[in-house]
């Protein structure tokens, strides 16, 4: 048996100032974990391959037995995103007043960093997973 993967992704033409992503995912474990799982293909959805991606907003939260997940970006070298346990989703902006979000910004914490073997998508990693395990994805991304 397989994960099972249902996801409704869109995309969005702004009037001169590139594309907006939407992407909604959720995917429910058997007894293996994901190894760069593609929930984002830049490629696949877009009719060109960005040179600036940044995400906007997401929220990624575990369910299950004790599972983590985390996203990177796609590269030669896979670059972290962020990740999330059961209990303790991840969210951007962070739900806390704490953070200085135009220091993120300004230094790329959002922002795909354009590595060698870039290819601006989005993969998930899970650790731990177990039948019945799940996440669930939302992200908006700003593409250019």
């Amino acid at each position: 048996m397989a994960w099972t993967h249902k996801s409704n992704n869109k995309e969005q033409v702004l009037a001169g100032s590139g594309y907006r992503a939407y992407v909604n995912y959720i995917g429910q474990a058997d007894a293996s974990d994901l190894t760069d799982y593609v929930v984002f293909d830049a490629s696949a959805q877009l009719p060109f391959v960005p040179a600036a991606t940044e995400i906007l907003w997401l929220k990624m939260v575990v369910g299950g037995s004790g599972m983590m997940a985390y996203l990177e970006w796609d590269a030669t070298a896979d670059t972290l995103i962020g990740g999330a346990a059961q209990g303790a989703p991840f969210a951007w902006p962070p739900e806390t007043g704490h953070f200085d979000l135009a220091y993120a910004r300004d230094n790329g914490l959002t922002k795909d960093p354009v590595g060698s073997g870039t290819t601006a998508d989005i993969v998930l990693t899970t650790i731990g997973g177990a039948v019945g395990d799940a996440v669930s994805l939302q992200m908006i991304l700003a593409l250019t």
